[in-house]
């Protein structure tokens, strides 16, 4: 079952020239690094990086994710729901996160893909 859609974006920054805003299901359970139990859900996400031929670099801490649709397992119609709020998401999340990033979108194209984890 496809469970990721991801765009990606070209952004400067420091240290940073992808932008990836991603929806992706987790199935959530105890976080070691926050010490904090996690929803089981659809989450969007923006993840900054260097992408320097194959290699990506990223910056620990410097993006973040938040729960949009807890559910009890993944399922298509689910998928579907999540991926149908991303543009509403983008536009509520994004430009807060990079203002107090320091990141900047080169332009407001994308490229998008879908995946299997």
């Amino acid at each position: 079952m496809i469970n990721t859609y991801t765009r990606t974006y070209d952004a400067k920054g420091k240290d940073v020239n992808k932008l990836d805003i991603v929806i992706r299901y987790e199935k959530g359970g105890w976080s070691y690094m926050t010490g904090r139990e996690s929803q089981r859900g659809y989450y969007f996400s923006v993840t900054p990086y260097e992408q320097s031929g194959m290699w990506r670099t990223y910056r620990a801490f410097s993006g973040s994710k938040t729960c949009v649709l807890p559910c009890g397992r993944q399922s298509k119609k689910r998928f579907e729901e999540a991926c149908s709020m991303i543009d509403d998401l983008t536009a509520r999340y994004l430009p807060a996160w990079l203002e107090e990033s320091g990141v900047e979108l080169v332009n407001g194209e994308y490229a998008e893909s879908y995946e299997e984890r």
